[in-house]
């Protein structure tokens, strides 16, 4: 595995900050680009520099304290481990990213100077995506070649995969959408931005913040531990020993990746996939197959953005699935793979993922 380097340019308004004279007022701020310059996982799975065709494997990792590029080393190593099983012609890569606000990609170069990391939004996570796309197949030996990109997505995140789609100048093929949300909640409307804004500013508060931070990383990330064993894993064994003092050792590392943490809290990451799919439905001539991966524990996760989320109401019917909804809606792919695991299949059963995801882009060979 390589450890490379990329960087992207993003454009935001600065945090309002408060005056020392008027605490009660807020100083508006003018809008600057944030350079980020992070690193990125490569795994070249298949060598083939002279082919007409590659693939890309794109990973998008979900956000969490602590939580990078790392979450999907297991998968790295188990798809190195099956990549003669892959039937596809010309080179293939496995590409794992830091996103904005996580690890590496937390400490941005700024014009002016930023006590804290302005809120991000899905429109923001896709363009850096967009970008390393970009990034990539002009550094990466791939001008001579076409490009076929594979977007795997993890949980809350799967709004940043369907957001990278036509009319970008990239030949995404295929969307793996791993542990993704109910139905239900990725259909709903967008949340009210003002109420969203009005959650960051408050868990990025001085006070707050660092309390939930102090909170979340003392006694060696006990609340981590818990947390991860009651929402996120089939089994505490799943995680594996190195789970915590990871997340512990890269929160503290990279303070600042609280920032993405307090996005994804305060509903940044909630938006309607309801265009996605009506956009797949309506045009036919887009040849992108969407398939999902789910863990075999169909335990809820009870964990929900604090502010300004409303308790739903108990379900009395059964919801329907995500690989139904898609082939009622005649969208190409709708294959469901289910493997071990819970909400982070790709960490807990990495051998069962790695096979799900070989068998997805197989079938959809051309």
């Amino acid at each position: 595995m390589s450890i490379r380097n990329a960087t992207c340019t993003i454009h935001k308004t600065l945090p309002r900050r408060r005056r020392f004279w008027k605490p009660w007022k807020l100083v508006n701020t003018s809008q600057t680009d944030f350079q980020f310059n992070y690193q990125y996982n490569e795994v070249e799975l298949v060598k083939g520099d002279n082919a007409a065709t590659s693939t890309a494997i794109l990973l998008i990792h979900p956000i969490g304290v602590g939580i990078g590029r790392w979450f999907y080393n297991r998968l790295l190593q188990s798809l190195y481990n099956k990549r003669n099983q892959l039937e596809r012609s010309g080179r293939i890569v496995a590409l794992a990213p830091d996103l904005l606000a996580c690890g590496s990609a937390s400490n941005p170069m700024v014009q002016q100077s930023c006590q804290k990391l302005p809120l991000f939004t899905v429109s923001d996570w896709s363009s850096q995506v967009e970008q390393f796309m970009a990034m990539y197949q002009h550094e990466q030996c791939f001008n001579s070649s076409t490009v076929l990109w594979c977007i795997v997505s993890n949980g809350g995140c799967v709004p940043i995969a369907l957001d990278v789609m036509p009319p970008q100048p990239f030949n995404v093929t295929n969307i793996v959408l791993s542990a993704p949300p109910r139905l239900s909640g990725l259909l709903q409307d967008n949340p009210p931005m003002k109420k969203v804004q009005q959650s960051y500013r408050t868990l990025s508060g001085v006070i707050v913040g660092k309390l939930f931070w102090w909170f979340a990383l003392r006694n060696n990330g006990k609340f981590v531990q818990n947390f991860s064993e009651t929402n996120l894993a089939a089994d505490p064994k799943n995680l594996g020993e190195e789970w915590t003092p990871t997340c512990v050792q890269m929160a503290r590392t990279f303070p600042k990746s609280r920032y993405s943490t307090f996005a994804f809290l305060a509903g940044a990451l909630q938006t309607s996939c309801q265009p996605a799919f009506d956009a797949l439905a309506n045009n036919n001539t887009e040849d992108i197959a969407i398939n999902v991966i789910l863990g075999g524990d169909k335990r809820k996760n009870p964990a929900k953005s604090w502010f300004w989320e409303k308790k739903r109401k108990q379900e009395t019917l059964k919801e329907q699935s995500l690989s139904h909804y898609l082939q009622s809606r005649q969208i190409r792919g709708g294959r469901e793979a289910v493997v071990g695991g819970r909400r982070c299949p790709a960490h807990e059963d990495s051998d069962g993922f790695a096979d799900a995801l070989v068998s997805f882009l197989n079938m959809d060979i051309e």
